[in-house]
């Protein structure tokens, strides 16, 4: 059983631009998590300095990215993490470019796991919150798929989803859509099941 004030949530808003459908479900998540008693570190990729990976495989001999800014230390905040929830619009079926940047430099862990065999250890489980302006469900097929790989780069796991399709119609959703109301209680059932050794 894990105590309450040892739940440590990292919440990543991976959108470029602030304040969008996103940003609002993240928002909800945390609120919810807050409530359920966790810690919450609330980050927006857009004050993150995280450059994108320039493929030396420097990381497959020694499991340690050699780029130096703001990925390595909160990629062991994450690892360390018990839940990992990232928000994020759809671009072009995938994550936006800063946000996919952060992705891609946990080559460094899936090194550790699968190149250089270090131990299994506990990872967290991992939240996808996701809005896209195009009308079909296969729009976040390619956001879902990097998401399972780099979770299991980490020794995570993945937990539930929020996707929101077809914003590009609709508009931005408000405080009473109720993908908000279900991404607050997914915030508040996530540490509870966290706390009781489970997942969603």
């Amino acid at each position: 059983m894990i105590r309450d004030d040892e739940i440590r949530v990292i919440a990543l808003a991976g959108s470029p631009r602030r304040g969008g459908s996103s940003d609002r479900l993240l928002d909800a998540f945390v609120a919810g998590a807050r409530e359920a008693g966790a810690s919450v570190a609330r980050l927006a990729i857009t004050e993150l300095s995280i450059a994108p990976c320039d493929g030396c495989a420097e990381c497959e001999a020694h499991g340690r990215c050699v780029i130096l800014d703001d990925h390595g230390p909160l990629a062991d905040r994450v690892q360390d993490s018990d839940i990992f929830v990232v928000s994020t619009p759809v671009y072009f079926s995938g994550f936006p470019g800063m946000t996919k940047n952060f992705v891609d430099r946990f080559q460094a862990h899936w090194a550790r796991r699968y190149r250089l065999g270090h131990t299994e250890r506990r990872g967290p489980v991992g939240y996808l919150l996701a809005t896209g302006g195009a009308p079909s469900m296969k729009n976040f097929d390619g956001v879902n798929a990097t998401f399972k790989y780099l979770m299991q780069a980490i020794w995570g796991r993945v937990g539930d989803s929020v996707t929101i399709p077809n914003l590009d119609v609709r508009g931005p959703i408000g405080e009473d859509h109720e993908a908000v109301r279900v991404a607050r209680e997914m915030g508040y059932q996530s540490v509870r099941q966290r706390r009781e050794g489970g997942i969603p």
